[in-house]
């Protein structure tokens, strides 16, 4: 009697509130395999890759639906270039393509376009599942050269001399810069990774390069665990003909961070300058000298419209 009496009062909310839990799991368990179902298949991919490789001739083809971008890049050639993986900005792009699911433009490609106005969408294209939208920019900035393109026109050194070039890789006494494809600010980036001792100063030169009316660059810090400490910052430079012309003091918590710069047109020698003041980071265990904290980047020259 005893016994019945106390299960008789034991209060049933522990049972509910169990029962309201599994619905809840259950219910985001049907969702998330509706919401994240396959929405694309082989026969979309057919229906845009012709049209998508005719585009790509007339400008880049950029992605609205991020979580699409593993099977975009395997299933459409044209979205495995660098300028449609890591453009710098949209700034130059005279006309590009979007594909997407069911999204015309993406917080990246927002973050991308930067100062310059909103691109003209002129045109959209359904294709099976896709949708490829065609955007024009009347304003767009003139690429006239790039310090990532031809690499074998660079000179690099550092405060003891020459660097040793070898392909996309210049070895120096106190550092390295290498052409690479980092992560900056969870996006991957195309740009001059340098990685050099404390207080060394990195030169890179272009002696004869056309300039446009302006210089514009990146600068972003690679790797997402070491930019999470926010270690020390790199002083950046630009000269033209021996003239410094701009020059920032860069930290990583600013991302892909852009800057400009009024050049006068036509052929001149261009210097960039990058101290790295410190190399290392700081962890647990304190200050760790070879665990590098790379500055990385990236200048064109452009022509700006007045």
């Amino acid at each position: 009697m005893i016994a019945s009496s106390k299960a008789s009062k034991t209060p049933a909310w522990p049972r509910v509130l169990a029962c309201l839990l599994l619905g809840l799991t259950l219910a985001e368990l049907v969702l998330g395999m509706f919401v994240y179902r396959s929405h694309v298949d082989d026969d979309d991919w057919d229906a845009v890759r012709e049209r998508v490789e005719a585009a790509a001739a007339e400008g880049p083809v950029l992605l609205a639906t991020s979580w699409l971008s593993p099977s975009a890049r395997m299933q459409l050639r044209p979205m495995r270039a660098w300028s449609s993986i890591a453009p710098p900005d949209l700034r130059t792009f005279s006309r590009f393509f979007v594909v997407g699911l069911n999204e015309a433009w993406s917080a990246e490609l927002e973050h991308d376009r930067e100062d310059v106005r909103p691109a003209e969408l002129v045109a959209s294209e359904r294709l099976g599942a896709l949708t490829l939208h065609t955007y024009e920019q009347p304003m767009a900035s003139h690429l006239v050269a790039s310090l990532l393109e031809p690499t074998n026109e660079l000179r690099v050194g550092d405060d003891h001399g020459p660097c040793k070039n070898s392909g996309d890789t210049w070895t120096c006494k106190a550092g390295r810069v290498q052409l690479r494809a980092v992560e900056i600010d969870y996006r991957p980036r195309r740009c001059l990774a340098v990685t050099a001792d404390d207080g060394t100063v990195i030169r890179i030169v272009r002696d004869d390069v056309e300039l446009g009316n302006v210089l514009r660059g990146h600068v972003g810090f690679d790797d997402f665990n070491q930019r999470l400490r926010s270690d020390a910052p790199v002083e950046v430079s630009v000269a033209v003909d021996g003239t410094i012309v701009g020059r920032w003091l860069v930290s990583d918590v600013q991302g892909w961070w852009p800057f400009a710069v009024a050049t006068p047109a036509g052929r001149h020698e261009l210097t960039i300058t990058m101290l790295v003041s410190v190399r290392g980071t700081w962890q647990t265990r304190g200050y760790q000298p070879n665990s590098a904290h790379e500055p990385c980047i990236e200048v064109r020259a452009v022509q700006e419209p007045s």
